[in-house]
């Protein structure tokens, strides 16, 4: 007999007490009278894939190579790996965003031609007497 029933408390007015539906209520009850301490039982479900090792490994080499693709990055060691700890290239996005990395991409800028070439090491010349402040200038600018 449960705690309700012996102080004839109805559903109802307990549920309007707590601003708890009744079969909120029900349930809360059955799960008292089979486990008092009301812990919650171990649930079931697929494993994790990504233990701590395997995320060292992702963040090691997403470090490494800052603007490689997730898809490459996962295909990287596939040889190495057994087939059952192989992981896709979402996981390994997921895994860099929860540890801060994002997404990057390089600046593309055409090469330097030649004549540009020349032109800086003339500029660099007539000027290498210069101060460190004209320096700093000249990098802001």
């Amino acid at each position: 007999m449960s705690r309700r029933q012996q102080n004839l408390e109805k559903v109802t007015e307990i549920s309007r007490d707590m601003t708890m539906s009744r079969d909120q209520l029900y349930a809360l009850e059955k799960k008292y009278l089979e486990d008092p301490s009301m812990q919650d039982r171990e649930r079931e479900g697929r494993p994790k894939k990504v233990d701590e090792t395997m995320k060292r490994r992702i963040l090691r080499e997403v470090k490494k190579n800052t603007f490689e693709s997730s898809l490459k990055i996962a295909q990287t060691d596939k040889e190495e790996i057994e087939e059952e700890k192989q992981i896709s290239s979402s996981t390994v996005r997921t895994v860099a965003l929860k540890d801060g990395y994002f997404a990057r991409r390089p600046a593309l800028k055409p090469p330097l031609k030649p004549a540009h070439i020349s032109q800086r090491f003339e500029f660099a010349k007539l000027h290498r007497h210069r101060t460190t402040h004209f320096w700093s200038q000249v990098m802001n600018a």
